[in-house]
């Protein structure tokens, strides 16, 4: 059985690699942090994003980690 943050971490993944689900992402990104991932595990995951799938969807992912970790300041 997967933890929330496991579970978090997967739907973030799955959301990161599609085309058009930014405010999915952006909300499971929130709902991630709440339960513990970390910023640093989300960059990790951005990175692996951008180096399997596409430098664009790594992009994007990483616009909105960036706009949900401003937005909690």
């Amino acid at each position: 059985m997967l933890t929330y943050s496991e579970r978090e971490l997967a739907t973030i993944s799955a959301l990161a690699a599609m085309a058009g689900v930014e405010p999915m992402l952006q909300s499971h990104i929130n709902m991630g942090l709440n339960v513990g991932i970390t910023e640093t595990q989300l960059q990790e995951l951005v990175r692996i994003i951008a180096e399997s799938i596409s430098r664009e969807q790594g992009n994007i992912a990483n616009n909105v980690l960036n706009k949900v970790l401003e937005n909690r300041k």
